[in-house]
């Protein structure tokens, strides 16, 4: 089971475990983002060097930028720097779990760390990032009841121990902050 959770305007997958940290990187290795720099810093204009009557280079993207900078400054290859950095990213990974922290991971592979500090989550059996739309809200009401509670697809929607609403706007417009704009 995946737990994803909304926080800072997005929806980051939870990782409390090591279990969960090494089963979210054998799902996403294709995904990572020091391979994507390191096949960017490969090809790329920036730390190439240019071959006369070939094409110009593409930028390097960000995470290639930094392989890059990180070999120069510290004369060494960039197959070095991006091991380094893996090896580096991946013990940080692990101390952070250690120490109780939870990772927090967005789908691009960005991350960082906390404790518990969300409001709003939703539980999938597949690692796929939530991708809500308008049409996948529901708000509900009991018979006589005078509370509205508010869904998105299987999810309920809440605000921290919040679960009902006095309105039905207000219900509706709490489960439009976690759709897509």
């Amino acid at each position: 089971m995946y737990r994803f959770v909304f926080k800072n305007g997005g929806w980051w997958l939870k990782i409390s475990t090591l279990e969960e940290l090494i089963d979210y990187q054998e799902k996403t290795k294709l995904k990572n983002p020091i391979a994507n720099g390191f096949r960017s810093v490969l090809n790329c204009r920036e730390f190439g060097k240019p071959i006369y009557g070939e094409p110009i280079r593409p930028h390097v993207n960000t995470e290639g930028f930094v392989i890059g900078l990180r070999a120069y400054n510290n004369n060494m290859s960039l197959f070095e720097s991006a091991a380094s950095l893996a090896i580096q990213m991946d013990e940080d990974q692990v101390e952070t779990l250690k120490k109780g922290l939870n990772l927090y991971f967005n789908p691009v592979g960005g991350y960082h760390s906390g404790k518990n500090d969300y409001t709003q989550w939703y539980d999938s059996d597949k690692l796929i990032f939530p991708n809500f739309n308008e049409n996948q809200i529901k708000v509900e009401q009991f018979p006589m009841g005078k509370h509205y509670y508010a869904y998105i697809d299987n999810m309920q929607v809440r605000d921290g121990d919040t679960l009902k609403w006095n309105t039905y706007k207000e219900a509706y417009e709490k489960a439009l902050e976690y759709v897509k704009k």
